[in-house]
């Protein structure tokens, strides 16, 4: 309602019983708020596309934290009045912030929390100019394509092993010049991660061009 986030749960009798006893009830997960923050909760309750629409509704300034659980990664997101300015996730210093911004609006499992920022600190530079609109619509579409095309191919997870067929069915003359430049990351990059932390393309359009190349044999996982 209006800036607030209003949860409604369910209190069972020992609750209410604690409540008037003057101790304060047990909370049990959604989204609350602490010391420090204005807001925080879980994924899984409140989809983090959700959570950024209200933030954007309410003109929040502040930083969204932001935990994986299946990779354990952490990451951030900047706001200021509700845009984002800036996205980062933790061990991935090469990561584009607006890749950054796309894997976590992915992430399904974890928490958020959003603290507030002091105005006398300093704040990072800002680094994305998106509009909000555009921002859901496009994690929208990827998470979509992303999901049928994991179905079709069952992708590599980031850590996985990608490897050049050896006497390969399919000349490379024959690629195309971002599949050939893909094949010279993959063996020049060290690793699958790296490629998709290094490139600025957006991790659906590299994995549409690893299924490409996954297709006509010309790599494996």
């Amino acid at each position: 309602m209006g800036s607030n986030l209003i949860r409604v749960e369910f209190k069972e009798l020992a609750d209410v019983s604690e409540a008037r006893a003057g101790e304060a009830p047990r909370r049990r997960g959604g989204a609350e708020a602490s010391a420090g923050h204005s807001m925080a909760g879980s994924i899984e309750e409140i989809p983090l596309m959700d959570v950024l629409q209200w933030l954007a509704t309410s003109r929040k300034t502040g930083a969204l934290k932001v935990r994986d659980v299946d990779s354990g990664r952490t990451g951030v997101m900047h706001l200021k009045e509700g845009l984002v300015f800036d996205a980062a996730i933790e061990g991935n210093p090469r990561l584009h912030p607006a890749k950054a911004l796309m894997r976590m609006l992915m992430w399904q499992k974890g928490s958020f929390e959003l603290e507030n920022i002091d105005e006398e600190a300093e704040a990072p530079e800002a680094r994305l100019n998106m509009s909000l609109e555009h921002v859901l619509m496009e994690a929208a579409r990827q998470q979509d394509e992303m999901a049928a095309l994991d179905k079709k191919y069952n992708l590599p997870k980031a850590r996985d092993r990608v490897a050049l067929v050896r006497k390969s069915p399919v000349k490379w003359s024959t690629l195309t010049d971002e599949q050939v430049d893909l094949v010279q990351d993959i063996i020049e990059l060290g690793g699958w991660k790296n490629v998709l932390d290094t490139r600025e393309t957006d991790d659906l359009s590299l994995h549409k061009q690893l299924a490409g190349l996954k297709k006509v044999g010309a790599v494996e996982w």
